[in-house]
């Protein structure tokens, strides 16, 4: 195959990827919690806590993953996680009780870290030497296009058939799709992303994959926090539904923009600057949150969708790079980055709620922020150089 042909068949693939599989499961989630607590009785905590369960059994799946990459081939395994998601997100349509969702969302998480962001954007570093994170940045836009496109789609579904349709409906698109989606994920060169009979692939740990850990992990959580409070703290503020419902649409499409932003930043000025730059657009929409006097002040709360929300996805195979330029080790990294951005995923949730709970506003989780970017800053600032 003509290799420029097949570079871009392999971003198609994986832009189409993360648009129905993120874009579905996790975008979307959020139409389902109405119908289903009020139709079962649940409460809303109780039912978003599946979302807590989805982050971290995808750290579980970012943890063993890399193993299972090295050797039994990347898109085989992303093939057969794809198909056990759609399986399992069909089973919610049948859900009657908290357990089964729990135990659903568990599959499902895990089998996300296998199926989307950890695959595309090892298949797209093998593809792309030179320019990996343009690349991946491109194919990552998929998340915010499929949560624009879907929601809505969704909601309509719920409103005319309910969710339990709704469920089995998407399942159905989502399988059918990614695993048409995923013969356009081709292996450049199988010798490089698998591991010989018996042989074990470890990397090294040390002080600089500890600080990339720390920094990683502040920016995650950060990123989750401010883009998780801002629909509610407008409504607190006095702002209606509709406005808040704006909003929330229009950070999406700052993160769908940031994304294909931020591949390009990384290629240009490097791994360290971008993180620096993302670190200063958690603290401009911080400050837009605590002033947000007026709905202009929008404009920088979105700096964090734009900077900072992306850095989860698109910047892992920059952080790889960092540490190594053996493919096979370059998987190993990107499984440890994405199990820790899917930990803090899941302790944002929890924190979020605590401090909600314990003052009713969200003023002590913004002076949080702040001191989490400072430990940020200090981790990046400390780390070492490039190694490979």
């Amino acid at each position: 195959m003509n290799e420029s042909k097949g570079r871009g068949l392999v971003v198609a693939g994986g832009f189409i990827i993360m648009t129905f599989t993120m874009g579905i499961v996790y975008n979307t989630f959020a139409q389902y919690i109405v119908p289903v607590t009020a139709d079962l009785g649940f409460t809303r905590g109780q039912y978003t806590l599946n979302q807590t369960i989805m982050f971290f059994s995808a750290m579980f799946g970012s943890v063993i993953g890399p193993s299972l990459f090295n050797r039994l081939g990347t898109v085989r395994v992303q093939r057969c996680a794809i198909a056990v998601m759609g399986a399992a997100y069909s089973c919610l349509s049948l859900a009657r009780g908290l357990l089964p969702f729990y135990l659903i969302y568990s599959v499902c998480g895990f089998t996300m870290s296998l199926a989307s962001t950890l695959p595309v954007s090892i298949v797209i570093t093998q593809w792309y030497p030179e320019k990996a994170n343009t690349a991946a940045g491109i194919a990552m836009v998929g998340t915010g296009v499929g949560g624009a496109l879907f929601s809505p789609v969704v909601n309509s579904v719920i409103e005319s058939a309910g969710w339990r349709t709704a469920f089995a409906a998407s399942a159905a698109v989502l399988a059918g799709v990614s695993l048409l989606a995923s013969f356009l994920m081709f292996n450049e060169r199988k010798g490089a992303v698998r591991a010989a009979a018996g042989e074990k692939v470890r990397i090294r740990a040390s002080r600089d994959l500890l600080l990339m850990c720390v920094g990683m992990a502040v920016l995650n959580l950060v990123g989750c926090m401010v883009s998780g409070v801002l629909t509610p703290h407008m409504r607190d503020l006095g702002y209606s539904s509709s406005a808040a419902a704006m909003a929330s649409s229009g950070s999406m499409v700052a993160m769908a923009l940031g994304k294909f932003c931020y591949g390009f930043m990384l290629d240009r000025l490097g791994l360290r600057t971008c993180l620096y730059i993302s670190l200063f657009g958690g603290a401009v929409s911080t400050v837009g949150l605590m002033f947000f006097i007026h709905p202009v002040m929008l404009v920088l709360v979105y700096m964090n969708n734009f900077f900072l929300a992306p850095i989860g996805s698109v910047a892992l195979p920059a952080i790889a790079s960092w540490f190594t330029a053996d493919p096979r080790e370059k998987i190993s990294y990107s499984g440890v980055i994405g199990a820790v951005g899917s930990a803090a995923g899941a302790v944002n949730y929890m924190i979020t709620g605590l401090i909600y709970d314990a003052t009713g506003s969200y003023t002590a989780l913004f002076m949080l922020t702040f001191v989490l970017l400072a430990i940020g800053t200090l981790a990046i600032r400390l780390l070492g150089e490039k190694k490979a």
